[in-house]
């Protein structure tokens, strides 16, 4: 029964592998959230990005959304996949250096930045 078990453990691990890779090519949305540091409300905004695989393990991220409602902001940074973590950092001008580290887990994207002073979370769901 364990030689059977392991039988196809060895089998799925490619498969699930390649999912993977492809499944984070395309569209992701959802949001960003700061971590509440004595505030009675967390700062939070939309959050979109789309990833263009380079095939080298990295990817062209741009990433859009809105700060405080109505401030809009684009970018673009390489996003480094090490498994099923992705890592990307960005200078920003006055905020500082950008860090962003989220884990994929099936369908979702969820993890954490920061940026000057400030830190928080993002939790984003595939768009495609």
């Amino acid at each position: 029964m364990r030689i059977l078990g392991f039988a196809l453990l060895l089998f799925m691990i490619p498969t699930v592998s390649n999912l993977q890779a492809d499944e984070l090519s395309g569209r992701w949305h959802g949001r960003w959230t700061t971590f509440s540091q004595g505030e009675s409300r967390p700062h939070q905004g939309t959050l979109r990005i789309r990833l263009r695989d380079r095939g080298d393990g990295t990817y062209q991220g741009t990433f859009s959304g809105r700060f405080a409602l109505v401030i809009p902001y684009v970018y673009r940074s390489t996003v480094y996949q090490h498994g099923n973590t992705l890592t990307s950092s960005k200078r920003l001008g006055p905020f500082g250096e950008y860090r962003m580290q989220l884990q994929q887990t099936p369908g979702s994207l969820r993890g954490t930045w920061s940026a000057g002073n400030s830190a928080g979370s993002i939790q984003l769901r595939n768009a495609n």
